[in-house]
């Protein structure tokens, strides 16, 4: 009988260790929700076979699903090779193109996608991207759900509209949507648009409690210059999403700015973890270790944000700064040259602008 017993133990775990078993293990961690063990088990099962989609594609999910939108999008991007013809797997990467605000990529990877979804997303890669007119060219052929109302009005607003997109609110009001997820909407728009008043007055019009309303509400005192209250608003945003790559960057760069920079920089990271291609986070991380006394550590995070980033002048001031303090002093002078000649070239384009109108 013990012989018999270990035996069948054996078979148990040489069983439980088939690609197929881990598989099926990992598609049930995932609908449970353990993500991390959803993780480790598509890891696994993805490092065996690495050409299968389905794998990949679950494996992207479980990334999204822990916040991670540039590991999802790698790892979709991975999928979409093997399998180019597969909209679902479009729809998620562009989703994920989305969040981490590569329009471009996104808007290319959507345009062959002629679903609903599809569509919408497609028109918000467009909108945010910078084209309002097209994207409510786009919209126009797609099914009129809350979702693409709310596109429409953004695109009104962008294009000056703001009649136009009062309409099409009120639509939202009279539709399925209740009146705290309208006043959500169009605080989000008007943030979206530079009407931070406006935005303020919509986001305290919500009576109830709306996932991701302390982020938009700390993003709109931050612009407000409201630090106390931004800060607060944003804690809890970390609270609720702890690594949402919003919420962390927001955060960490308000507390560099108050000269808080240890407490500040934990939360760049993560920010930095969820969207490592974005200049900002690397720019406030170096500012706070600059903060720090850290000067060669700074000049490095400077040095990734200008390369993220070259147009942003203001990232050649702080590299000037890190390099003095780093004790290269005529690479210091010439990122001040730089940044000097950057802002000469702003102030006479505004000049020109001047004598235009």
């Amino acid at each position: 009988m013990l012989v018999r017993l270990v035996a069948a133990c054996l078979c148990g775990a040489l069983w439980s260790q088939t690609p197929q078993a881990r598989f099926e293990q990992a598609a049930l961690a995932l609908q449970r929700g353990d993500l991390a063990e959803a993780e480790r088990q598509f890891t696994a099962f993805v490092a065996a076979q690495p050409r299968h989609v389905g794998g990949l594609g679950n494996l992207g999910v479980v990334y999204s699903r822990q916040g991670l939108p540039a590991e999802a999008a790698q790892t979709w991007e991975r999928a979409l090779r093997l399998a180019p013809g597969d909209a679902g797997l479009r729809t998620n990467l562009g989703l994920a193109y989305l969040r981490l605000e590569e329009y471009a990529k996104a808007r290319t990877v959507l345009e062959p996608v002629m679903s609903t979804q599809g569509r919408e997303l497609f028109a918000s890669a467009v909108l945010y991207g910078g084209d309002a007119a097209k994207a409510l060219d786009v919209l126009r052929g797609v099914e009129p759900s809350p979702g693409v109302i709310y596109l429409t009005a953004v695109a009104e607003l962008k294009l000056g509209r703001k009649d136009a997109a009062a309409a099409l609110f009120a639509r939202l009001v009279d539709g399925a949507l209740g009146a705290d997820q309208v006043a959500f909407l169009r605080g989000k728009a008007a943030y979206e648009t530079g009407s931070f008043e406006e935005a303020l007055e919509s986001f305290l019009a919500v009576k109830g409690s709306l996932p991701g309303l302390a982020l938009e509400l700390g993003k709109v005192y931050v612009s407000l210059r409201d630090a106390e209250k931004a800060g607060a608003k944003l804690r809890e945003a970390v609270r609720e999403t702890p690594l949402d790559a919003e919420a962390n960057y927001f955060l960490g760069a308000l507390l560099v700015q108050q000269d808080r920079s240890a407490d500040g920089l934990p939360y760049l990271r993560n920010a930095m973890r969820a969207r490592p291609s974005f200049w900002g986070s690397q720019f406030y991380l170096g500012r706070g270790l600059l903060q720090m006394g850290k000067g060669a550590e700074a000049v490095a995070a400077l040095e990734r944000a200008r390369a993220l980033r070259p147009e942003e002048a203001q990232i050649d001031f702080q590299l000037s700064k890190a390099l003095a303090a780093a004790g290269r002093a005529a690479e210091s002078r010439a990122a001040l040259a730089r940044f000097r000649k950057a802002r000469e070239a702003h102030r006479e384009a505004e000049r020109e602008a001047l004598v235009l109108r």
